[in-house]
C-alpha cells in the first residue's frame, strides 16, 4: 500500500469521528511527534555535547501545547486552515511555556544558596545560560561577591549537569 492511500484512509476515517475522538487522535498524534522529535534531538545533543539542553523538552512542550490549542481553535471555527493554526501559534508565542531551572536550583541548593534564585529568574538566568556567566552578570543580578565566587567557582569546575534525585524532584515540582 503507498504511503499516500494510507495517509487518506487515515484521514478518511479521522473524518468520520466524533469531535472528543478527533481532538484525541489529533493530540496523541501530535505527542508521538513531539516525543520523536524530542529523542531525536536529545539524541543528537548527547552525541554533539554530551548532554541535553532545556530548549529541547521545550520544543516539545511547545508542539503539545499548539496541538491542544489547535484542536480547540478549530472546533470553535468549525474548519482547518491557515488562520486557526496561526491563532494557536500566537497564542503559544504570547504564552511560551516555562523555562526550565533545574541545574540552576540545583546548583544553588548544592550551595545553600536558594534564596538567590530569584536573582536568576529576574535576569533570565536560565539552565541553559550557566556555563555563560560571569562576574558581572551575576553582579548585575545582585548576587554578592562571596556566593559569586563559589558559583563561578562551580561552574569552571564542573560543567556537567549535577545528576541529584532531589534536584531533579524539585525541578518537576517547581
Amino acid at each position: 500500500m503507498k504511503l499516500k492511500e494510507l495517509e487518506n484512509g487515515y484521514r478518511d476515517w479521522v473524518s468520520k469521528q466524533s469531535f472528543p475522538v478527533k481532538d484525541a487522535v489529533y493530540i496523541a498524534s501530535n505527542a508521538i511527534h513531539g516525543a520523536a522529535q524530542g529523542a531525536l534531538l536529545g539524541t543528537l545533543s548527547q552525541v554533539a555535547a554530551s548532554h541535553v539542553f532545556p530548549q529541547h523538552s521545550l520544543a516539545i512542550k511547545a508542539i503539545g501545547i499548539f496541538a491542544g490549542l489547535s484542536c480547540i481553535i478549530k472546533r470553535i471555527r468549525e474548519k482547518d486552515d491557515v488562520q486557526t493554526r496561526m491563532a494557536a501559534g500566537f497564542f503559544l508565542w504570547s504564552h511560551p511555556p516555562s523555562v526550565e531551572y533545574t541545574r540552576t536550583r540545583c546548583m544553588l541548593s548544592t550551595f545553600g544558596l536558594e534564596n538567590y534564585e530569584k536573582n536568576f529568574k529576574k535576569g533570565l538566568l536560565t539552565d541553559i545560560t550557566l556555563p555563560l556567566l560571569t562576574d558581572s552578570v551575576l553582579k548585575d543580578v545582585g548576587v554578592p561577591p562571596g556566593p559569586r565566587l563559589l558559583i563561578l567557582d562551580h561552574i569552571e569546575k564542573d560543567s556537567g549537569i549535577p545528576n541529584c534525585e532531589r534536584c531533579t524532584q524539585q525541578g518537576r515540582a517547581a
